[in-house]
């Protein structure tokens, strides 16, 4: 174990364009003292800008073509229906397995689509993604209990569903309840623990700029909060021997209109849907209030992980997955990758279930769907709403054969969606009425030490974390990451 030490602090969709003014303005004093003292700019995330990816580049350093993490979901096997991610599904091994080889310790804290837990020389705790309280979301499995015993209100989850139905104040306490209780065990571990590495990620902010992006003094309470802690890291738990980094998966951005784009592919003739069961599209959403309200949230998630959600979504259709049961599959050509933010999928035979797109048709088609994407405009405003469209081996670069081949970038103020809308409607400014923030590209990145300069720093993205850290550390960087080392430090 060397005298170097690494604290990496994680804020789920934190953007400069709140922190900075809220900085200069004092209200923010701990952000203010490290942009001086330190090297702050923005972070360039995974395009599309989505949670797991960004997450996943941060801790292993490479794009999401190597470490195959495109999406909250992947396809159930000789299905098309979703389950959801695990760290089983990460191709890339993460910094603190690295770590682990050299034998140096670290204290990992919440950190989002790494349930089940690696075992790692250390504590890892797992966050978003873990299925609940009840499953094994700690390493040592043996420090789970402790944890609770001391920790009661600590969750790695604030019960988004609710937000979605509406019970919105009642998830603000609840979500202070348990940003709370994870600054609590941060605090603890890190004056108890021995480490080389932390890595702690606060995803608060991500749940509550989405439906609460209006509300300002709101969202101020809650990076104050943050502010408080870096305050406790610089007063009493770093030295001389010891850097903060700072990140955020992606920055965020007010949203006029979410896009319905497999409805634009169905009018495009290459997405073909069975509308037979269209008076039952609010049984499920209803279901899903009730299984909120009850607070069984958490044993459906488990229940999602298993077969059983395949076969209430078959019998059940929903706007927001159970429409995939009532697709013509033999008869589409493309569909939208739901929860993706950006990638389109060719029904291609021989590696989809049901695929409908030969081999030597499979160019002609992305070519039709990249070409009408850009003539795609806004219903109201007539505005284009597609700013860039790629195939996948223009952005990504690894094992590609399961990454979706047709990545989209909207333009500011809109966001792509996989609802589908039994109407036709391609455009919903209702959902953007209800949920004002989404993901943009630039998220934050922020350092501090001894040995940190000072100033701001251009082109960073996310998968330079991991060798930085690294290199902050002296342990070689690995061949397979994709990230530079960031030039940081004096």
């Amino acid at each position: 174990m060397t005298d170097r030490k690494v604290i990496l602090v994680g804020l789920d969709g934190a953007t400069w364009d709140l922190i900075e003014p809220w900085a200069d303005a004092g209200k923010l004093p701990a952000f203010s003292k490290l942009m001086q003292q330190g090297v702050w700019g923005e972070l360039e995330s995974t395009t599309p800008p989505i949670s797991p990816s960004a997450w996943t580049s941060i801790y292993t350093g490479v794009n999401p073509g190597k470490h195959g993490i495109t999406n909250f979901f992947k396809t159930r096997k000789n299905s098309y229906l979703y389950q959801p991610i695990s760290s089983g599904d990460r191709k890339a091994r993460a910094i603190w397995q690295i770590l682990s080889d050299y034998g140096r310790k670290s204290i990992i804290i919440n950190t989002p689509f790494t349930y089940p837990p690696d075992a790692i020389a250390g504590i890892m705790i797992t966050g978003f993604g873990t299925p609940s309280l009840r499953s094994n979301f700690v390493y040592p499995e043996r420090y789970k209990e402790r944890l609770l015993n001391k920790f009661p209100h600590f969750a790695g989850d604030f019960g988004d569903e609710a937000l979605i139905l509406g019970e919105r104040r009642k998830v603000i306490v609840k979500t202070k309840e348990i940003f709370d209780s994870q600054i609590e065990v941060a605090t603890h571990l890190l004056n108890s623990e021995p480490y080389e590495l932390c890595v702690v990620v606060f995803r608060a902010h991500e749940p509550l700029q989405h439906f609460f992006w209006e509300d300002k003094d709101l969202l101020l309470t809650f990076y104050q909060e943050v502010d408080s802690f870096l305050k406790y890291l610089i007063d009493d738990i770093m030295d001389e021997n010891s850097t903060l980094i700072m990140v955020s998966d992606h920055g965020f951005q007010r949203v006029e209109s979410y896009i319905r784009v497999n409805n634009w592919l169905e009018q495009l003739g290459l997405f073909k849907i069975n509308k037979s069961f269209k008076g039952n599209l609010a049984i499920l959403e209803k279901l899903s209030g009730i299984i909120v309200k009850l607070g069984l949230d958490g044993l459906v998630r488990e229940v999602f992980r298993g077969g059983l959600a395949g076969r209430i979504m078959s019998i059940i259709p929903s706007s927001s997955f159970g429409y995939l049961s009532d697709v013509d599959w033999h008869n589409t050509k493309a569909f939208y990758v739901d929860g993706s933010e950006g990638l389109i999928r060719i029904n291609l035979k021989g590696r989809e279930t049901q695929g409908a797109v030969d081999s030597d048709e499979y160019e002609n088609v992305r070519e039709l769907i990249t070409g009408e994407l850009y003539n795609l405009a806004d219903s109201n405003t007539k505005r284009k709403v597609i700013s860039a469209v790629f195939r996948k081996e223009d952005i990504f670069s690894g094992e590609l054969r399961d990454v979706p081949d047709i990545v989209l970038i909207p333009e500011r103020g809109y966001c792509l969606s996989g609802q589908y809308d039994y109407s036709g409607k391609i455009f919903d400014y209702q959902r953007a009425q209800e949920r004002r923030g989404e993901h943009d590209r630039r998220g934050i990145f922020l350092s501090y030490g001894h040995e940190v300069n000072k100033g701001k720093i251009t082109g960073a993205r996310v998968h330079d974390v991991a060798p930085t850290i690294l290199d902050m550390l002296g342990l070689p960087v690995p061949e397979f990451m994709d990230g530079r080392v960031l030039g940081i430090l004096s």
